[in-house]
């Protein structure tokens, strides 16, 4: 009997054992990734392996028409894989899509002009830029939707802007941000804390008389600001106050996601006859300890408009660059390590498609958002998007149908019509629970005929 009750105990504790660890292990449904793409008629919902629109959100009431009497959105961010904000510019709200039910949700309003948003995690807020007169209203994202301060300002005095804002928690502990204003000689200090106005901080002594761009290379902690038509970048140390070098060049400056690169875009065009006049690319490599040094320049024939990084496929390290270009159908491609060793780095696909262009709104700009195997790209004079596969960098196809697309983003969550199931790991404990149950009834009976 004793035998049988060690074999009995040994069973149940490893019953009960596998059962946890099957909880623990048991995989979770596959995710998908969808790309949300905001265009002149409706918010389209892509799948790209698959090259289809999954559903729409129409643009209806969300959106209020601008010049040409077309829908024109603000940007967009994606907040803890969630909500999607994105801002109505003339309509003076945001609104807040849930991505689980593919819905608008919530709207929100805000001063005049929303057009730039930034999420602050480390805050659980997002700051909502009105471009208006510059001024920014703060909602907490932590539980219910909530505005908590409006029209903080960014300026000198109220008026229209075009600016940006850089804020990371590595800049001064994620207390302070610093925006740009193409009509302000400098920057203006916001205190990310207390929702408050902080100081302003003028360079116009660098022959700076407007500020615009803006990017942070988290490596050596500088920040890189572009004078708004001007013919140079100023690199800074924000914290000091410190201006470290004038770059003798111009453009958007953007920072790879390592710190250890500088990509600016830079274009001219002619905005009467809708002609290109010059487009480069300048590349600065950064160090921690080392000053700043320029790479390379390229000049570009079919125009930059707009760029992202991509992790190399399959390599721990490194990064390439994909850059849309205004007059093309092409997307290019620049691998940073390649450039850095002094090999050909640059080449491009092709077949992707044109953005629309006018006189006297030339180009507009072609975003390019990537998540993992997938990059998209709206070609917006085709009504269509480009699905580029980052594994292979070629064109997978294109998805026709969506019209005129000027903003993206992406999220990765379970497929709706397949959702994990809550219960998924429960279920196989039931069933060990079953068997330890039949037994202890079956115990005694045993026992009685030994």
């Amino acid at each position: 009997m004793s035998s049988f009750l060690t074999l009995l105990i040994g069973f149940t504790c490893f019953a009960n054992v596998y059962c946890n660890v099957l909880r623990e292990a048991l995989p979770v449904d596959g995710t998908t990734t969808v790309f949300y793409v905001f265009g002149s008629e409706a918010i389209y919902i892509v799948e790209p392996e698959n090259k289809t629109v999954l559903s729409t959100i129409e643009a209806g009431d969300l959106c209020t028409p601008g010049r040409g009497s077309y829908c024109f959105f603000g940007t967009e961010i994606l907040v803890r894989n969630e909500l999607i904000f994105f801002g109505d510019y003339g309509g003076s709200r945001v609104h807040v899509i849930d991505v689980r039910k593919r819905k608008v949700v919530e709207t929100i309003a805000t001063e005049p002009r929303p057009y730039d948003l930034y999420y602050l995690p480390w805050l659980e807020e997002v700051w909502v830029h009105a471009w208006f007169q510059s001024t920014f209203d703060v909602i907490d994202v932590s539980g219910n939707l909530e505005k908590t301060h409006k029209a903080i300002k960014a300026h000198i005095t109220p008026g229209w802007t075009h600016g940006f804002m850089v804020a990371n928690k590595e800049i001064e502990d994620g207390k302070v941000g610093y925006v740009t204003h193409f009509r302000n000689p400098g920057l203006h200090q916001l205190d990310l804390t207390t929702k408050s106005y902080k100081d302003f901080h003028n360079i116009s002594d660098q022959g700076c008389h407007g500020t615009f761009y803006i990017a942070y290379s988290s490596l050596n902690k500088h920040t890189f600001v572009e004078c708004f038509r001007a013919d140079f970048i100023l690199e800074m140390d924000l914290t000091k106050e410190q201006v470290i070098r004038k770059w003798n060049f111009s453009g958007k400056p953007y920072a790879s996601p390592d710190g250890r690169f500088i990509v600016a875009l830079y274009i001219s065009i002619n905005r009467t006859t809708n002609q290109l006049l010059d487009s480069k690319i300048h590349v600065l490599r950064i160090s921690e300890n080392e000053p700043t040094s320029i790479l390379k320049t390229f000049d570009i024939p079919s125009g930059v408009s707009r760029l992202v990084f991509d992790k190399k496929a399959g390599q721990q390290s490194g990064y390439v660059v994909y850059i849309s270009l205004h007059f093309s159908d092409k997307i290019a491609i620049l691998d940073l390590d390649e450039l850095e060793s002094g090999r050909d780095a640059l080449r491009y696909i092709e077949g992707v498609g044109f953005v629309q262009t006018t006189p006297y709104s030339p180009a507009t700009a072609r975003p390019l958002f990537v998540s993992g195997r997938w990059l998209v790209s709206p070609a917006s004079a085709n009504d269509s998007v480009a699905i580029i596969d980052t594994s292979t960098q070629k064109l997978h196809g294109m998805v026709p149908g969506v019209v005129k697309g000027r903003g993206l983003l992406a999220v990765s969550l379970p497929p709706p019509s397949s959702p994990p199931s809550p219960t998924a790991g429960a279920e196989g404990k039931l069933r060990f629970n079953g068997i330890l149950t039949l037994v202890m009834l079956l115990a005694p009976i045993i026992l009685h005929g030994r």
